[in-house]
């Protein structure tokens, strides 16, 4: 069984007044043998005005299809037909309020991880970040690096080629005690990989030692904090929870 908590702050330090970040989950209640989670982040500069649209967008596009079994699921399939829903979603938009950058401006990123009793999907097109912690409190991150997502850097939905750029994927469940999918406003709150290694396994000690309860009620404050004292940029986390009552 599976438990989903996911949070959202926008970002103090960021240019824009808006939350760029956008989230989503099925089922709607967050519990399940079957879950799946889908994080975006629009890129949030001058020129991307409609980014926090396309975001979330890009969040419900992933998640209509119907929730399948994640240990039978095409990775690229799961990009793919997201792709084609949210173009179909921005071209409408479009129509209804053209732009002379079209797509361009609703430029965004995008994480989907789907989950079952015996596997997890993951595919991750541009920043962010998605942790796995095992049973032994060890951390992994389990998509491979893209060396061209530098500084402010990143593959998007308006890329040339965001099929070929997306990473993927695939991880036994039985392995994973907790996931934490999130936007690079929350990677970038931290000072190096081991501190942000270190904040996912301090998720999974806090469940244990207080239950979902405590999380689900101090999350979105945790992030703010987080976020604050770091990179003051729309901050977002999705923590998918193997096992918990």
């Amino acid at each position: 069984m599976w438990t989903i908590l996911a949070a959202s702050v926008a970002g103090t330090g960021h240019e824009r007044a808006d939350n760029q970040d956008a989230f989503g989950f099925e089922p709607d209640d967050g519990v399940g043998q079957l879950v799946r989670v889908a994080v975006a982040d629009g890129h949030g500069a001058a020129m991307y005005e409609r980014s926090a649209r396309g975001a979330r967008m890009a969040v419900a596009a992933a998640l209509a299809d119907p929730l399948g079994s994640a240990a039978d699921a095409s990775l690229q399939g799961m990009m793919r037909g997201a792709l084609l829903r949210w173009e179909e979603a921005v071209d409408a938009d479009l129509r209804a309020n053209p732009h002379p950058m079209e797509r361009d401006v609703y430029g965004t990123t995008l994480i989907v991880v789907s989950a079952d009793a015996t596997t997890v999907a993951c595919a991750q097109l541009g920043d962010g970040r998605i942790l796995a912690v095992d049973g032994a409190g060890k951390v992994t991150s389990p998509i491979p690096d893209d060396p061209r997502l530098t500084g402010n850097l990143t593959t998007s939905l308006t890329g040339a080629d965001p099929i070929g750029d997306t990473r993927y994927a695939r991880l036994a469940a039985d392995d994973i005690r907790l996931l934490l999918v999130c936007t690079d406003g929350y990677e970038n709150s931290f000072t190096d990989g081991r501190t942000l290694f270190q904040a996912a396994s301090d998720f999974a000690d806090i469940l244990d030692r207080h239950g979902l309860g405590v999380v689900r009620e101090e999350l979105r404050g945790w992030l703010a904090e987080t976020m604050s004292g770091g990179s003051g940029d729309d901050t977002t986390v999705a923590l998918m929870i193997n096992g918990r009552d």
